[in-house]
């Protein structure tokens, strides 16, 4: 099996395309011109209770459009605040905050400094951290949907995964109640992928509410390293699966109790299975699936053994190429990484999902829709970013009043 790049590389390239997100939407970009002046990054770090946290340790990365970073970091006081000076200004250079608290990685996004200011712009930020637990009972998933479709030779699967953490505390993986210190590669919650998934391909497209800015190679698929919040945490991801004679191995092990797995499957795919139970179908924004569904709660280590058939010849509809859609995934990266971002108005497009799922496929669909030609670069960006901006609400990091 392919490795993914190493987590270096995986998170430098994450940061990247975030940078190129924030200075221009996914165009290229000129090398920035000198800023006039620099900026100050001030902020506060909260605990749970909403009172400072202090001695937390907060890490700035500045990243530039060309596809450098470089780090600093410094440590609250006992009031919670921090401060970074001296930043470059301009739509050239991004900065992501993160911080460290109890043994936890808390991300809190990324951020500009404009460079057309009167004075020396100042951006005030709070970020909510939380005491954290390694108990493996704290978390579980809620519902693991996976929504597939072929393209030429392979399958396209964009995956949602919603995840449940029942306590108080912030969850930071098995691996420290085994006695392993965190570091920046630790898992903290781990995804398994199919049997015959290519784990290079592993794209995050959206985390909600947390921010996931690395992921890293694991022996079932791959993991993220930032602490799981209380409550509930979706993540959406993307990645494809290669077969042989038109059968693709979907089987994989439940990492954690699951209380409702579900295969979706777009025409003419069925699915070869003793574990799951045909539901008929459903339509989600604007695609047909047949529905394959847990009978019942999963098990940690229970094994999902299924397997996905394309049945007969596929239909012209479908038949966009294999580099058309994983284009199109490709495309969803750099705007989800920088979900933060303000948008203003702009023209709604003719159809609205009415849950964030069919949200979701809605902005797959229309990747898809402008790779194949099907419609105008202008229009997709209108439509895209009216959908990105209905789908997301605004989070951290946010300027303080």
């Amino acid at each position: 099996m392919r490795r993914y790049p190493g987590p270096r590389e995986r998170v430098r390239e994450m940061r990247r395309l975030a940078a190129l997100a924030l200075a221009g939407a996914l165009v290229a970009i000129p090398a920035p011109a000198p800023a006039a002046q620099r900026g100050t990054i001030r902020g506060v770090i909260v605990d749970d209770a909403g009172k400072p946290a202090g001695r937390a340790t907060v890490i700035l990365t500045t990243l530039d459009a060309q596809g450098g970073d470089d780090s600093e970091q410094t440590s609250t006081d006992a009031r919670g605040r921090f401060s970074f000076t001296g930043l470059s200004t301009g739509n050239g250079f991004a900065y992501a905050i993160d911080a460290r608290y109890d043994g936890g990685l808390f991300p809190g996004g990324t951020l500009q400094l404009p460079d057309d200011t009167s004075s020396a712009p100042v951006f005030r930020t709070r970020l909510k951290v939380w005491p954290t637990t390694a108990d493996p009972q704290s978390v579980l998933v809620h519902r693991d949907y996976l929504f597939v479709r072929p393209f030429g030779d392979t399958l396209s699967v964009i995956e949602s995964v919603t995840i449940a953490n029942t306590t108080h505390r912030a969850y930071v993986g098995r691996a420290r109640s085994m006695g392993v210190s965190s570091n920046d590669t630790t898992p903290t919650f781990g995804f398994a992928l199919p049997q015959g998934a290519a784990p290079e391909t592993v794209r995050i497209q959206e985390s909600d509410p947390m921010d996931i800015p690395r992921v890293v190679e694991t022996d079932t698929g791959f993991g993220i390293t930032a602490a799981v919040p209380p409550g509930e945490t979706k993540v959406v991801f993307s990645y494809s699966v290669t077969g042989t004679g038109g059968v693709y191995q979907m089987s994989r092990p439940a990492l954690y109790p699951t209380l409702d797995y579900a295969l979706y499957l777009a025409d003419p795919l069925r699915v070869d299975t003793d574990r799951l139970r045909e539901r008929g179908d459903e339509t989600v924004g604007k695609q047909l699936y047949r529905v394959w569904r847990s009978a019942g709660p999963l098990e940690a280590g229970d094994l999902i053994q299924a397997a996905a058939v394309l049945e007969g010849g596929m239909s012209p509809a479908l038949r966009w190429g294999a580099g058309a859609g994983f284009a199109a995934l490709a495309t969803l990266v750099a705007v989800a990484l920088w979900r933060r971002k303000q948008r203003t108005g702009l023209p709604r497009p003719p159809a609205r999902a009415t849950t964030r799922r069919e949200a979701m496929i809605e902005i797959a669909e229309l990747d898809l829709k402008k790779e194949a030609g099907e419609i105008d670069e202008r229009e997709w960006a209108q439509r895209r970013r009216s959908m990105k901006a209905r789908l997301e609400k605004k989070r951290h990091p946010e300027p303080l009043p």
